[in-house]
C-alpha cells in the first residue's frame, strides 16, 4: 500500500485495523507495541467495527480492513490524479473482458479454460475498481 503511494518504509503512518473476528483482534491487540514498531503504523488503531477514516487508503487482508491515513504523508491532489487515472485504466479494461466474454464466436471456439480465465480476469479488475473508487473517495474526505 505504501509503495503504490510513494510513500516510504520508514515514515511512520497513522494505522486503522478493522478486526471483525475477536481472537484475532485479541491476539493483534497483545502485539499492539511489536506491530507499531515493525510495520511503522504509529498509533496503531484496532477496531471491531467498520468506519472508514478520512483521507486514507485501504486494503483487505485475510479479512482485516487496513486504513493507512496518508493525509499528511503525500500530495492529495497527485495521488487522486494517479486514482483516476487507474479508475479509466481498469473501466477501459473491464469493457474489452466484456465484449470479449459477450462475443458468440469467442465463446463457441475459446477453450473452457481460457473462457474460465477472462471471468477470473474480470471479476478481479471489478473487485480492484470498487477498491481504488473507494480509496479515491476516502481521500476526498
Amino acid at each position: 500500500m505504501r509503495a503504490s503511494s510513494n510513500i516510504p518504509p520508514s515514515k511512520a503512518l497513522e494505522t486503522t485495523l478493522v478486526i471483525t473476528d475477536e481472537a484475532i483482534r485479541n491476539a493483534l491487540i497483545a502485539q499492539k507495541a511489536t506491530l507499531e514498531s515493525l510495520a511503522k503504523c504509529t498509533p496503531l488503531t484496532i477496531l471491531d467495527t467498520d468506519t472508514k477514516p478520512p483521507q486514507t487508503i485501504s486494503a483487505v487482508v485475510r479479512g482485516i480492513n487496513i486504513y493507512l491515513h496518508i493525509g499528511q504523508a503525500i500530495d492529495v491532489d497527485q495521488e487522486k490524479a494517479k486514482l483516476e487515472k487507474e479508475i479509466k485504466r481498469l473501466q477501459g479494461n473491464i469493457m474489452v473482458c466484456n465484449k470479449k466474454l459477450s462475443n458468440d464466436r469467442f465463446m463457441a471456439n475459446a477453450k473452457q479454460a481460457i473462457i474460465d480465465s477472462e471471468k477470473e480476469k474480470l471479476a478481479s479488475m471489478e473487485q480492484s475498481l470498487i477498491q481504488v473508487k473507494d480509496n479515491l473517495d476516502n481521500l476526498s474526505k
